[in-house]
């Protein structure tokens, strides 16, 4: 193992250890490449706490119940995680943005997916890399407060 990936080692839940992500030559000369290195704060051990209990099978919302969590009814504030009967891990968080306006968040969530470094800062010791078709870039392109 490299200096450098012994440097960028990330500890997960349950103490395995992987080598986080990296920049790439050409990320590495982005505007965002500083926001990359900078140093992250510590989490807050509360939130660590929450994140690290076992969410209940109740608390699962599936790719197809996606929808109820834009509805009203939906209310699960819980945090933590669950990992499912097919292999795949599950993360739910509740996170409250105040006086975020839905034009933030239209932007935010079309701004990230453009570009790997995008996406890499949101949580430069998790996010690797992130793909969308062509197809999605220009419906994402298409929303009025893109243009």
């Amino acid at each position: 193992m490299t200096k450098e990936q012994i440097q960028n080692l990330v500890t997960l839940l349950g103490g395995r250890q992987i080598v986080g992500p990296t920049l790439t030559a050409a990320e590495e000369n982005h505007p965002l490449a500083a926001m990359f290195n900078a140093p992250m704060a510590e989490p807050n051990p509360v939130s660590v706490a929450q994140i690290s209990e076992e969410l209940p099978d109740s608390s699962v919302v599936t790719f197809e119940q996606k929808d109820l969590l834009l509805s009203e009814e939906y209310q699960d504030t819980r945090v933590g995680h669950k990992l499912l009967a097919d292999g795949s891990g599950y993360v739910q968080s509740y996170v409250r943005v105040e006086n975020a306006t839905p034009e933030m968040y239209n932007w935010y969530f079309v701004w990230f997916p453009f570009e790997d470094i995008r996406y890499k800062v949101w949580d430069p010791k998790c996010h690797f890399t992130i793909r969308i078709t062509d197809e999605t870039k220009a419906q994402l392109l298409g929303i009025p407060e893109q243009r």
